[in-house]
């Protein structure tokens, strides 16, 4: 990620405010500078590094992409971020990239806004609930009784399913045939948010239904079988936490031939807050 920064005046004493206001954020956000290491029964497991120095180059060159777009060594220690400054007459630049496994959407725009507000002088508070609390909270709820009865739902809903969602190939020495039909159009966007509006229903759950009814009929199954995602941040006290929360959600969509276009919308804005 590259945010171009613009007002040349004083930029040493810019960059040394940025580099202040850079240190100031991985400081508050202490999964920043977590690292990796491999157990001994062979686990791959996260480990605090407070003591983490933050490093943030100043090059005097405009960035080339082949130099920022380079893979993270998991289990090399290093941090897995990258922050640079190009200060060069063709343009000012802050480099940030981060692995995917230390950050997420919603982090990357907590850790921009914190940026900004260190950068302009303003505190940037710490965490109080960590990606470290998190997972150990995870593990823990692995043991409830609620784990299990999550557990045993869903092994109910996807019992007996087919897992194969591909469609079927043609195959020129077979005497099956397969219909094909194609199909083109668009709509306003705001005839979708208007109906979701009018009918109470959220514009995932609308698009969720749509493809998976587009999905069964690409296959031709009875069922639609497929995975979502959601942003896990359903705890409060990671409003502000900077970690890879995102889940995965797997979702079963069938379809009764006399229910209506709302009632079936319904039924999966249902399954999914549940």
């Amino acid at each position: 990620m590259r945010i171009a920064l613009i007002n040349e005046n004083s930029q040493a004493a810019k960059n040394s405010l940025i580099e202040a206001a850079l240190k100031k954020v991985v400081e508050a956000h202490p999964y920043l500078s977590v690292s990796f290491e491999k157990a001994e029964n062979g686990d791959i497991v996260a480990v605090k590094n407070r003591t983490a120095s933050v490093i943030i180059p100043i090059k005097n060159e405009e960035p080339q992409m082949e130099e920022l777009v380079r893979p993270f060594d998991l289990l090399s220690k290093e941090p897995l971020y990258r922050c640079c400054l190009f200060d060069h007459e063709n343009g000012k630049y802050l480099f940030l990239d981060t692995h995917h496994i230390i950050s997420d959407g919603a982090s990357i725009s907590i850790l921009l806004e914190d940026i900004n507000h260190a950068y302009d002088g303003k505190e940037v508070a710490g965490e109080t609930y960590t990606g470290f609390d998190r997972a150990v909270d995870e593990e823990k709820m692995r043991s409830t009784a609620r784990y299990e009865a999550a557990k045993s739902w869903y092994d109910s809903i996807y019992k007996g399913c087919d897992a194969v969602t591909l469609p079927l190939y043609e195959k020129t020495d077979s005497k099956e045939t397969i219909a094909i039909d194609n199909r083109s159009g668009s709509i306003p966007a705001d005839r979708v948010r208007d109906f979701c509006s009018e009918n109470n229903v959220t514009p995932n759950a609308f698009f969720t239904a749509a493809f998976g009814f587009a999905l069964k009929a690409y296959t031709g199954s009875e069922c639609a079988i497929f995975a979502t995602i959601y942003n896990g941040r359903i705890d409060p006290r990671l409003e502000r936490s900077v970690s890879m929360f995102v889940k995965t959600l797997p979702v079963m969509l069938t379809a009764d031939p006399e229910e209506t276009v709302l009632s079936y919308i319904e039924g999966r804005q249902s399954y999914l807050v549940n």
